[in-house]
């Protein structure tokens, strides 16, 4: 006998706000290896009026989980993002969100407002320290993404270091793990999705 699901139980979502993204990363559906944007792929914020649409119905579960952790984009490339954010705290501020980025764009300054943001975790994308990070994560700045989570953090956000293991960061797990508790990251977060080939 099927079971159909009511709107109303489902309890978490991954919603994909943007396909536009500052980074290039080699095995990225969106891109040719890391080498320019596929043909005809499409470049496209989700809008405010798009995401009530498509949320409004599930929001209202009381221990929904909202991710905003893009296959095709970054969520911070929405241009949209902030208001998103906003409308989800002020009208579901018992919602989880859990935020994940490449966090090389915009500005600390920026990124500390998101602090402000009810129950709102930040996944940074971090994939080894100065020397390697950018081998995967290309044309993103390390620098910029720590100093970016050093001010989500300083504002009192919860950030989650994310670290996906590859052949060439492997040999800094342990120096990554101990970096992200003296910058005060509330988790460290790895894994090995055998990207490497």
């Amino acid at each position: 006998r099927m079971k159909f699901l009511n709107i109303p139980d489902i309890g978490s979502a991954n919603v994909e706000i943007s396909t536009n993204c500052n980074a290039a990363c080699p095995l990225c559906p969106r891109n040719y290896n890391g080498y320019s944007v596929r043909d005809n792929f499409p470049l496209r914020d989700m809008t405010l009026a798009e995401f009530k649409i498509l949320l409004d119905p599930v929001l209202v579960h009381p221990k929904f989980i909202l991710a905003l952790c893009g296959t095709y984009g970054d969520p911070c490339a929405n241009k949209q993002i902030l208001d998103i954010l906003s409308y989800v705290d002020k009208n579901y501020p018992h919602v989880t969100i859990i935020l994940s980025s490449n966090a090389s764009m915009k500005t600390p300054k920026w990124w500390a407002e998101l602090a402000k943001i009810k129950n709102i975790k930040i996944e940074f994308a971090l994939d080894g320290l100065a020397d390697t990070h950018h081998i995967y994560r290309q044309n993103t700045n390390w620098q910029k993404v720590i100093d970016n989570a050093t001010a989500f953090i300083q504002a009192g956000g919860y950030a989650i270091w994310q670290f996906i293991q590859f052949e060439h960061n492997k040999h800094q797990f342990n120096e990554c793990k101990e970096l992200s508790k003296n910058l005060g990251f509330a988790e460290f977060k790895h894994f090995d999705d055998n990207r490497s080939d």
